[in-house]
C-alpha cells in the first residue's frame, strides 16, 4: 500500500493526505459529539425518572396512609400520559404490592414482586428502573415506589443525531476536498515546475532552461539551487 501511494503523482498524494487527515479528525470529533450527547441524555433520563418517581410517590401518600388501593391504582393509571413508562408499582412497608400499573401497549412487564433498596436509577439491558422510598408528612415510612422506563427515546435520539452528524460530515468532507483541490497546488505546482525543467534538460540537453520560482521557503530554496546548478 505504501509503495502504491508513493507511486502516485504528488497532486494525488497531497489530496489523499489532506482528505485522510480531515476525515479522521472529522470522524473523531463527530464520535465525541455523539458520545457526549448520549452521556448527557442518559443523565437527563435518569434525573427525570427520579423526579417522576418522587412526584408519584408524594401523590400517593394519602392512599398509602389510608390503605386506599383504588385511589392508588387510579393515580398510577395517569402515567399513561408518559408513554415511555412501562410499569410502576407501589409497595407497602412490609414489601407487599399495594398498587401497580403496566403499559401493555409498550411492552411493559410485571413489576418486581418485592421492592429493592432505594437508590439511583439504574440502566438494565434496554430499560431504566428506579426504586424510591415514600415517607409521610412527618417523615414516617409509608412504602416504596418502583418505575420502569423504556430507552426507545434514547435510540431514536441516537439515530437522529447520528444521521445529522453524518450529513455534516459529508458536507465537511466535500468542503475539505474542494479546498484541498485548490490549495494543494501551492505545494505541487513549484515541484512540478522543477520536474518539467529537469525533464527538458534531460531530454533536450538544454541548459539554458530555468525553473520559475513560485514560492519561498524550502521549495524556493530548492528552485534557486537547481537554477544555480544549471548555470554552473
Amino acid at each position: 500500500a505504501m509503495r502504491a501511494f508513493q507511486a502516485l503523482p504528488i497532486k494525488r498524494q497531497l489530496m489523499l493526505i489532506i482528505l485522510l487527515t480531515g476525515g479522521v479528525v472529522l470522524l473523531l470529533a463527530c464520535a465525541a459529539f455523539v458520545g457526549y450527547d448520549q452521556f448527557v441524555f442518559r443523565q437527563t433520563m435518569a434525573r427525570e425518572l427520579a423526579m417522576l418517581a418522587d412526584i408519584t410517590g408524594r401523590n400517593n401518600r394519602s392512599a398509602l396512609s389510608f390503605d386506599d388501593t383504588e385511589r392508588a391504582n387510579k393515580s398510577l393509571t395517569t402515567l399513561q400520559a408518559t408513554p415511555h413508562i412501562l410499569s410502576a408499582c407501589l409497595y407497602r412497608t412490609n414489601g407487599a404490592v399495594f398498587a401497580q400499573y403496566q403499559n401493555l401497549s409498550a411492552g411493559g412487564g410485571v413489576p418486581p414482586a418485592k421492592p429493592e433498596g432505594p437508590g439511583e436509577p439504574r440502566f438494565v439491558a434496554s430499560r431504566l428502573t428506579v426504586f424510591q422510598s415514600i415517607t409521610g408528612f412527618e417523615g414516617e415510612p409509608l412504602g416504596t415506589i418502583f418505575l420502569e422506563s423504556s430507552l426507545d427515546e434514547r435510540w431514536v435520539r441516537l439515530r437522529r443525531f447520528t444521521t445529522g452528524v453524518l450529513v455534516i460530515m459529508a458536507v465537511a468532507f466535500v468542503l475539505v476536498f474542494l479546498l484541498s483541490s485548490k490549495f494543494q497546488g501551492l505545494i505541487s505546482e513549484p515541484l512540478l515546475e522543477l520536474a518539467r525543467a529537469a525533464r527538458v534538460v534531460s531530454e533536450e540537453k538544454n541548459y539554458s532552461v530555468r525553473a520559475a520560482k513560485r514560492t519561498e521557503g524550502e521549495i524556493g530554496f530548492l528552485t534557486d539551487q537547481f537554477n544555480e546548478m544549471l548555470a554552473q
